[in-house]
């Protein structure tokens, strides 16, 4: 009978592996064929990581395939008046961070930077106070492009405290470095300045503004 079995603490020698073959370079590690010779991947990795390749650069190791490397869900600590009218573009920051797993959102200019090539679902609730305007442009802006959502409400009355409130959701392709933000435009404003809440009632019960992501794979 044939025993196939390999015993673990004996070393495996791949220096006589054929041509180009080369030497393990690790105590421990994983060896791989680049189309020429074996070679080793560079670093360990850290625990709870797993290796990955993108099928045409060496494999690395990286976040484990059940944990999300990028996410951040952000709102409004509080309501921010006089922000944009009469067609004049307003970046919604949002400085109260839920969480911020990476690190990639920055809560004082309300600004996503892409950690990594890839694709990112982003997201966004402002809410606008009524009576300011006739209609509101909402936008998701990516180095690479925007992604536009207007609306138009037919009447805005100041004295009831009319709300508008406008959801928008993309997927988004980004390359590492690249950004993204939010920017509100009001049109045709009989006052020139819009007012963004914190929350859809003023009793704190319901929707409340928000811009928020994550990475679609790592």
């Amino acid at each position: 009978m044939t025993n196939n079995s390999i015993d673990s603490n004996i070393p495996i020698e791949i220096t006589k592996g054929g041509t180009n073959a080369s030497a393990l370079s690790l105590t421990y590690g994983v060896v791989y064929y680049d189309g020429s010779k074996i070679s080793t991947v560079s670093s360990l990795g850290a625990s709870g990581q797993v290796l990955t390749s993108n099928g045409s650069s060496p494999p690395t190791f990286k976040g484990s395939v059940s944990a999300v490397s990028s996410i951040f869900a952000a709102s409004l600590s509080g309501d921010v008046v006089t922000t944009t009218g009469s067609g004049s573009s307003y970046t919604m920051i949002c400085d109260s961070e839920g969480f911020d797993v990476g690190g990639d959102y920055d809560s004082s200019t309300g600004v996503f930077t892409a950690p990594e090539t890839n694709h990112y679902f982003l997201c966004t609730t402002p809410i606008v106070l009524g009576g300011l305007g006739s209609s509101v442009e909402v936008s998701i802006v990516t180095s690479n492009r925007s992604y536009l959502l207007a609306g138009y409400v037919t009447a805005w009355a100041p004295v009831t405290n009319d709300r508008m409130c406008k959801h928008l959701s993309t997927l988004a392709d980004m390359d590492a470095g690249d950004t993204a933000f939010v920017s509100i435009a009001v049109y045709d404003s009989p006052i020139p300045k819009a007012t963004l809440l914190k929350e859809f009632l003023p009793t704190g019960f319901g929707a409340g503004t928000v811009f928020e992501g994550f990475i679609l794979g790592t």
